[in-house]
């Protein structure tokens, strides 16, 4: 409240800001989340024998990676490779969980950077994210730079800056995530869409 200047990413977190703490909305500036040129790549969007849906990000609580295991086994049976990207507090139980449910699907890479990182954002089909929160996650502009197709939880922070550029998913059900990765892979024009929606979205 004593601040000048209040800073946040979105629209919707200074409106939150606004009510939880009665800052003044002139004091309230937005200024999302960029992302660096090299991510601006040019990806080719074709039918494949095999498809990579990709996760990048910390492997914590808030990230719900346990959410992503039960999609990944829901599709298990199809020819579908989940690549994950990070490291964090959660590792050793997320592998755990992929080691019970048998999972040949789900493959732990841990931390990737540079050229590395932005191969695996060039060869993924869809980028994912399960989180139950967030702010504004850089990984959803670098997949957008990439023209990566993305599926999100309908949540705070990411509801705003993806909206109609890619696929929100309410309530955050495995099955309605599993549902709609198929639709995706499935429709090379729907992958065409999304991966130049995004892509004009982080450009901006």
């Amino acid at each position: 409240q004593d601040a000048k200047k209040v800073i946040c990413l979105t629209n919707d977190y200074a409106k939150l800001i606004n009510a939880k703490y009665s800052v003044l909305e002139k004091n309230i500036i937005v200024i999302p989340n960029g992302v660096e040129n090299k991510f601006f790549i040019d990806k080719h969007i074709s039918v494949k024998e095999e498809y990579n849906i990709l996760f990048v990000g910390r492997l914590v609580a808030q990230k719900n990676l346990l959410r992503l295991i039960e999609i990944a086994s829901l599709l298990k049976k199809r020819q579908i490779i989940f690549y994950i990207i990070g490291d964090g507090e959660k590792r050793k139980e997320i592998e755990e969980l992929i080691k019970k449910k048998k999972l040949m699907n789900f493959i732990l890479l841990g931390t990737k950077k540079g050229k590395e990182l932005i191969d695996y954002y060039k060869n993924a089909d869809v980028f994912i994210l399960t989180s139950d929160y967030e702010g504004m996650p850089l990984t959803i502009l670098e997949a957008m730079a990439t023209g990566t197709p993305i599926i999100s939880s309908d949540i705070k922070g990411v509801r705003e800056f993806i909206g109609s550029d890619g696929i929100l998913i309410k309530h955050s059900l495995p099955k309605i995530f599993a549902r709609e990765i198929i639709k995706l892979i499935e429709d090379k024009e729907l992958r065409k869409y999304f991966s130049k929606k995004g892509r004009k979205k982080a450009e901006q």
